[in-house]
């Protein structure tokens, strides 16, 4: 449920990232549900399932980063997923170093019709933005790969971010606890276990900081990740 949840909440940002997490994990399911009949009991299978997800949880943490070391925000990361996803569809090379301003004028371009209430209802302004999208592949020598799919793809992430925008804004305001907040636990969690006192990273919020997903370390070994609420953690000055 907390790997579903990580999904889902990247989803709202980078809707190709979302969506490419959520078909491994369900490949891990099916694999784990169509075990044969004489290993359902057997402790090593599913340890190595537990293991997997646990894998790529870390995997899309990871990801959820990787943006930084682009030097880019996480709405160019999106458009850049697009085009590099499509260049490794159509079998094409387009070097990082012109994929990365590419990801950031594609980024301009939306953000100039998106700017508009109900851009994304309006044919006049989605045919705007498709011929503009269309001159600005062409310009950057982007191989001419079914124009129409680049659209889509595009315009999909557009308005997905866009749709979620104004939520994640909230989000910010509620939460006087931000991600990479260093906090510590104010009562046991004895299940974990982890006793009142211990120290993590704050690595996700949820929707209007209803929980906190927090990385709990000891002499630079991860403890636990664990969702929390507001109440179990204070902020570290």
């Amino acid at each position: 449920k907390l790997l579903a949840k990580a999904i889902d909440e990247i989803r709202k940002v980078n809707k190709m990232m979302g969506v490419d997490f959520s078909k491994r994990m369900q490949s891990l399911v099916e694999k784990y549900n169509e075990r044969k009949e004489s290993d359902v009991l057997r402790g090593e299978v599913l340890e190595d399932f537990t293991n997997e997800i646990i894998d790529l949880y870390y995997a899309l943490r990871k990801e959820k980063e990787s943006f930084i070391e682009l030097g880019i925000d996480f709405e160019e990361k999106a458009f850049y997923d697009i085009l590099k996803t499509l260049a490794i569809k159509y079998d094409f090379v387009y070097p990082d170093e012109k994929l990365i301003p590419l990801a950031q004028k594609v980024k301009d371009v939306v953000d100039d019709k998106a700017k508009y209430t109900d851009w994304s209802k309006s044919d006049d302004i989605k045919a705007e933005l498709k011929a503009d999208l269309i001159i600005l592949l062409a310009e950057s020598d982007y191989p001419p790969v079914d124009r129409d799919e680049v659209y889509k793809e595009i315009f999909e992430q557009a308005e997905n971010f866009k749709k979620y925008s104004k939520q994640r804004e909230e989000e910010k305001i509620i939460s006087d606890i931000k991600e990479h907040d260093i906090v510590s636990l104010k009562e046991d969690l004895l299940k974990i276990p982890l006793i009142a006192g211990a120290i993590g990273t704050v690595v996700h919020i949820y929707p209007d900081a209803k929980a906190y997903e927090v990385e709990f370390t000891k002499a630079d070994k991860t403890q636990a990740v664990v969702t929390v609420s507001r109440r179990q953690i204070k902020k570290k000055n």
